[in-house]
């Protein structure tokens, strides 16, 4: 239910960030950063390659934190907290408008949710989906590796702050 519904929030933000391409806050506002200028000069432009509206990095908090509701209610409210904390993170430092991760918030809990009730009756799609990868593994792992090259690429910053918070933590040096 999870991967149907990140797939799904993933696609439709996709979609209306192409048809929308709205700038980041970061390449238009005059923002007091305590980063180096050189550094921050680097950010801007590795960033403006995108549109900002919606957050694809909202959507995916939001329909991983909704769908946890589907395995524990506990887990689910640690969930939603922790992603409204990264999606109002996104804004502070100029990544979105509160707007684009409200957006993508909506996108991906309306995701969860649309899998939630999707999954039980797809099963059967569902599972020959799985079964082409034993019936066709020479298509389906190309397939898979190009969606996930996409995916890590486009959250490689996430991941990289997400990794050097962990080592930070335990002391060791990023």
């Amino acid at each position: 239910m999870l991967s149907l519904a990140v797939a799904g929030a993933f696609i439709v933000t996709r979609l209306v960030s192409f048809a929308t391409d709205l700038p980041r806050p970061l390449g238009r506002e005059h923002l007091l950063v305590p980063i180096e200028a050189a550094r921050w000069d680097d950010l801007v432009r590795g960033m403006t390659g995108f549109g900002a509206f919606p957050s694809d990095h909202a959507a995916l908090f939001f329909a991983l934190a909704v769908g946890l509701f589907a395995w524990s209610r506990a887990a689910g409210i640690v969930g939603l907290g922790a992603a409204a904390l990264f999606s109002l993170a996104r804004v502070a430092v100029g990544f979105h408008y509160p707007v684009d991760v409200l957006a993508g918030g909506a996108i991906g809990a309306s995701a969860a949710a649309a899998a939630r009730v999707l999954t039980p009756r797809c099963t059967r799609v569902l599972d020959a989906v799985v079964g082409l990868f034993d019936h066709s593994p020479q298509v389906m792992y190309p397939v898979v590796f190009v969606v996930a090259l996409d995916f890590t690429q486009h959250f490689r910053m996430l991941a990289g702050a997400v990794f050097a918070t962990i080592f930070k933590l335990m002391g060791m040096a990023a």
